[in-house]
């Protein structure tokens, strides 16, 4: 880790190497597919290198990845599970853009600022 910490992009790779296995059962577990988990294990090792130095040693460089992938894994499995809702039910999608253009239809009696703006010229004149 240290050697990561400063810098050494192989050090990292060694890190990769070292968990990969792990995280990737993880992912398969929770994903159900082979695509799905080989997604998670790079997602969670991008995430893992960019933010690096936020470990700090404060944990061991596994769980940290391990979780950075439990939580990704998760946040993949609400996506497909929205999508396949939207899919499964496009009339409550299109019930709600309804709702939305009959707001969007409804007269806003207030003034409109080039209303207020041409009263004001008119009252100066």
């Amino acid at each position: 880790m240290e050697r990561t910490l400063a810098g050494e992009r192989e050090a990292y790779r060694i890190l990769v190497e070292r968990h990969s296995n792990y995280v990737y059962r993880l992912a398969y577990r929770m994903t159900g597919n082979p695509h799905d988990a080989e997604e998670v294990v790079q997602e969670a090792f991008l995430r893992a290198y960019q933010k690096v130095a936020a470990i700090r040693g404060e944990r061991e460089f596994g769980t940290w990845v391990y979780r950075i992938a439990a939580n990704y894994a998760i946040d993949r499995l609400r996506q497909r599970k929205n999508e396949e809702s939207r899919r499964e039910n496009p009339s409550r999608q299109a019930e709600g853009e309804a709702e939305v253009d009959v707001l969007s239809r409804i007269k806003d009696e207030a003034p409109n600022p080039e209303r207020l703006a041409g009263s004001a010229q008119m009252a100066k004149k």
